[in-house]
C-alpha cells in the first residue's frame, strides 16, 4: 500500500479516525480537532523512539551529570517542542489553513 494509505490505517488503529464503508466513505476523525492534541497524531505518525533523549553531537553518553556541550539548550528545544505538540490542538493549525482557504 501507498504511504497515505498506510498513513491513514495507523491513524485508525490508534484511535484518532474513523473508517467509514461505502460509497462515499472514507476517514474522518474520530473526536473534535479541538480536543486532539498534535502529540496525538505526531506519536501515532512516528513513535517515540527516544531521538530526543540522544545526544545532538553523537556522544555516547550525554546526560546531567555527563553533559555534551550542546546538552542544556538542547533540552531546552525538546522541552519547547514537547510543549509545542502538547498543548496545540490540531483545530489550532487547520483553522488557520481553512481560514486562508476561503
Amino acid at each position: 500500500r501507498n504511504y497515505l494509505s498506510k498513513t491513514l490505517h495507523r491513524l485508525a488503529q490508534t484511535g484518532l479516525l474513523v473508517s467509514v464503508r461505502g460509497p462515499g466513505g472514507g476517514f474522518q476523525l474520530a473526536q473534535p480537532p479541538e480536543e486532539i492534541p498534535l502529540r496525538r497524531v505526531v506519536e501515532a505518525v512516528e513513535p517515540p523512539d527516544g531521538a530526543e533523549s540522544r545526544c545532538l553531537l553523537g556522544r555516547a553518553r550525554c546526560n546531567p551529570d555527563d553533559p555534551c556541550a550542546a546538552h542544556a539548550r538542547w533540552c531546552e528545544v525538546t522541552e519547547r517542542v514537547d510543549h509545542f505538540f502538547g498543548e496545540t490542538m490540531l483545530a489550532d493549525i487547520t483553522s488557520r489553513v481553512l481560514d486562508r482557504d476561503t
